[in-house]
């Protein structure tokens, strides 16, 4: 029983270790790809000719959407901190 026990926080660390080496990758990966998208954004909005009002359009409310999103997520974590 005592030798279980004593395996047993050697095990959840290894796997712990597995599952940051996986974490980091997918963070990397998702950085890789904001940044990928965002020159391609910024390209496409630059040469978007005569739809760039349009564009600067819905710009202006996905910037207002995610505004409203980010408060929300915060008043909900300040929510749940205190509650």
């Amino acid at each position: 029983m005592a030798e279980s026990d004593a395996k047993q926080p050697t095990e959840t660390v290894q796997e712990d270790g597995k599952r940051l080496k996986y974490l980091d990758f997918v963070q990397a990966a998702v950085i890789y790809v904001i940044v990928r998208f965002s020159t391609l954004y910024e390209y496409v909005k630059e040469n978007s000719g005569p739809l760039k009002s349009g564009v600067q359009t819905v710009q202006g409310t996905v910037k207002a959407v995610f505004r409203c999103l980010k408060l929300v997520f915060v008043f909900s974590l300040d929510c749940a901190f205190f509650c």
